[in-house]
């Protein structure tokens, strides 16, 4: 009899653990079709992966700690 129960109890956890991952997987599939949409968008438009929004740094804000690249 315990061991049926015990049994039951495990199923139950492994189909929530696989809806889990099922569901996780979905979301990472979606994400990664819109980024890549995204990103042939900006690339088809001429902006290699930067935002229409993307405006240059200011100097004074500007990180000088980096070497520049020579």
């Amino acid at each position: 009899m315990m061991l049926t129960a015990i049994s039951e109890q495990k199923a139950k956890m492994m189909m929530t653990t696989t809806k889990t991952t099922i569901a996780m997987m979905t979301t990472m599939s979606t994400m990664m079709s819109s980024w890549k949409k995204w990103y042939t968008d900006s690339r088809r438009s001429g902006n290699a992966a930067t935002p229409t929004t993307a405006e240059p740094i200011p100097a004074s804000h500007q990180d000088n700690t980096t070497t520049p690249n020579a």
